[in-house]
């Protein structure tokens, strides 16, 4: 996020600036922090978001003395929650093309593809990597750490 005169110029905030972020679907999106805060003498600040469905997203961004600020986000593919050692979905259907992501919310875990296409480790909390799906298919993946855990990915065209 930028801090932006009324003429659209980039400048620092002479004071902490405080920025409040929503989305038009809550409960699909995930920011690594809703409130964040541009520090004195800077100009920007980062946060991160992830969404758990494919669609289109209106994140906003409101703070006092500022305009609100909208960005239109459109979100493909799919997220995978490892958690109680099972991925969830355990199967995901997306469009060649299309990405795949794993976010584990438990103990450590992988996503390790059965045919050696990829290996993500999930760190605990964390969102892996995305992975990308090129060929039309189905996927069969397990985590390296607890074999019982299994999933696939079916790609259509």
């Amino acid at each position: 996020m930028y801090a932006e005169d009324s003429l659209g110029t980039v400048r620092p905030v002479t004071s902490p600036l405080d920025i409040t972020l929503s989305s038009s679907v809550p409960a699909h999106s995930a920011f690594d922090a809703t409130l964040v805060t541009i520090p004195t003498s800077n100009s920007n600040v980062g946060d991160g978001v992830v969404f758990d469905t494919a669609g289109t997203y209106i994140i906003t961004a409101t703070a006092a003395g500022y305009a609100p600020s909208t960005a239109t986000i459109t979100a493909s593919g799919a997220l995978v929650i490892a958690a109680n050692f099972s991925f969830t979905p355990q199967v995901v259907t997306i469009k060649q093309g299309q990405y795949v992501s794993w976010k584990n919310t438990g103990v450590a875990h992988t996503s390790t593809s059965d045919n050696a296409l990829w290996n993500t480790n999930l760190t605990p909390g964390q969102t892996s990597g995305p992975v990308y799906f090129g060929t039309v298919g189905s996927f069969t993946y397990h985590c390296s750490i607890h074999p019982s855990m299994t999933g696939t990915v079916t790609v259509n065209p």
